[in-house]
């Protein structure tokens, strides 16, 4: 089996994994991506509702809605971009590694 296709099996899993903003977490879905990216625009003047879910007190998910002003789905579209892009240069030095001959994990690489 080439292992690079465990590595990007393991990157495309953290991708599409969420992320946190606030109490809140997001869908980083590649469908999920382009839908932040397109609402993301500079010229949205007024607040939206994004469904995504949110930790309860007991530490469960939930679903939930929440207002995001322009800037602030910017701000989640900025931590979706960044998320996306850490994957992808994690998922590269992995290859790199596995050409060198020194394979690394991606997962202890991505979480270190």
């Amino acid at each position: 089996v080439d292992p690079m296709v465990s590595v990007t099996a393991a990157r495309k899993a953290i991708e599409s994994g969420g992320v946190q903003w606030g109490d809140y977490y997001f869908d980083t879905s590649p469908k999920s991506q382009a839908k932040i990216a397109a609402a993301g625009s500079r010229l949205r003047k007024r607040p939206i509702k994004w469904k995504c879910a949110r930790v309860t007190e007991e530490g469960a998910m939930e679903l939930a809605y929440v207002r995001l002003t322009s800037e602030e789905l910017e701000e989640v579209a900025t931590l979706v971009q960044d998320h996306v892009q850490k994957c992808f240069d994690v998922e590269a030095l992995c290859y790199e590694a596995l050409v060198a001959g020194t394979p690394i994990d991606f997962r202890d690489t991505f979480y270190a």
